[in-house]
């Protein structure tokens, strides 16, 4: 949409400005102590990198100035204390001047602006364009992909998070460094120190009695607030020992005509799960932690998980023959469920 900008000017500086449907003429409004013109503006291309990290520079090319463009300003907004207003940049171009600009961005993550305005010849508005930069930066990719599993008392297995900090402009990386946290009765390594926060850790070692199943999580926080930044970001990976553990399994009638059942449960980190017949005969859909049975005369299914450290206990599934259900509705009409043992 159009906008339609004024401006004033007569003896005391007064005015207010006008919105209306937008008019490819100039007229003159005559008033007691004003004198009004007005143009209409349009927008202006801006062209910016994909990505801009604190404290690095990005450069800008305009395109698309409206006819009759005499000089274009670009203003920059830019945080540079989160506690105090943004720092401001206005610098002007004239036509016949480089259609590109650079600026270098302050060392702090966050938002930034930046707007082009082209004026006449006598300073009059007539295009606009206003960007937003997004300078936040990223957290580091969750360790070991998300899980550590661990399989022995006092066990220890290498941690890392990729791509780990480096100076890269593309991903907003740089050499700051990294705090790994774990729960308590772990302990943190790289050569040289040990502990629990520890610094640059590369390595984590499972207690000497820990128990089978979710342990907490590891936290791996970039600290850029050691190199100049304001703000750290983080990530983490859940812990687990031993194998997996099949919880809340559940099953319920998918399909009454076909007597196609569904089969879940809740998996455990890093685990895969199998289903397979262990009696009768029955047809099976795998569908990632979940199972399509399809069966006449009924069957009993098996589900086994399997992670780095082995096999879970068994569970298994009974699947009733088609003849025994009464169509999957009783008469309050929810869906019967029968027990798994």
């Amino acid at each position: 949409m159009k906008t339609l900008l004024t401006s004033f000017s007569k003896g005391n500086f007064f005015g207010e400005i006008i919105r209306k449907v937008c008019v490819n003429k100039v007229f003159i409004l005559l008033g007691t102590f004003f004198i009004f013109s007005t143009t209409c503006t349009q927008a202006i291309d801006i062209s910016k990198p994909s990505r801009i990290c604190p404290g690095q520079a990005g450069t800008f090319t305009v395109t698309g100035l409206p006819g009759g463009t005499y000089r274009w300003d670009i203003t920059i907004t830019d945080v540079y204390d989160p506690n105090y207003l943004p720092q401001t940049t206005v610098v002007s171009r004239y036509i016949w001047e480089s259609n590109s600009y650079t600026h270098t961005f302050n060392i702090v993550s966050g938002n930034a602006t930046i707007s082009v305005t082209a004026f006449t010849i006598a300073s009059i508005q007539i295009g606009f364009e206003s960007q937003l930069i997004n300078k936040n930066l990223p957290a580091p990719a969750p360790p070991n992909n998300g899980t550590v599993i661990g399989c022995s008392p006092n066990q220890e297995i290498a941690i890392s998070s990729l791509p780990a900090l480096q100076n890269n402009a593309t991903d907003c990386y740089f050499h700051c460094n990294y705090n790994w946290t774990a729960p308590s009765g772990f302990n943190l390594s790289h050569p040289g120190a040990s502990g629990n926060p520890l610094l640059n850790a590369e390595s984590i070692i499972f207690p000497s009695s820990p128990s089978n199943g979710n342990l907490g999580q590891l936290t791996i926080s970039a600290l850029y607030s050691s190199c100049s930044y304001t703000l750290n970001s983080s990530s983490s990976a859940t812990i687990w020992y031993g194998p997996p553990i099949i919880s809340y399994p559940n099953s319920w009638l998918f399909d009454a005509g076909s007597n196609m059942w569904q089969l879940s449960h809740a998996a455990s980190p890093g685990s895969t799960s199998t289903y397979s017949v262990w009696s009768g005969s029955a047809s099976l859909i795998p569908n990632g932690n979940d199972c399509y049975v399809t069966t006449t005369d009924g069957a009993v299914i098996e589900l086994v998980c399997t992670n780095s450290c082995g096999n879970s206990t068994p569970y298994q599934f009974i699947i009733p023959p088609s003849s025994s259900y009464d169509g999957g509705l009783s008469q309050s009409g929810k869906r019967h469920s029968y027990s798994s043992i």
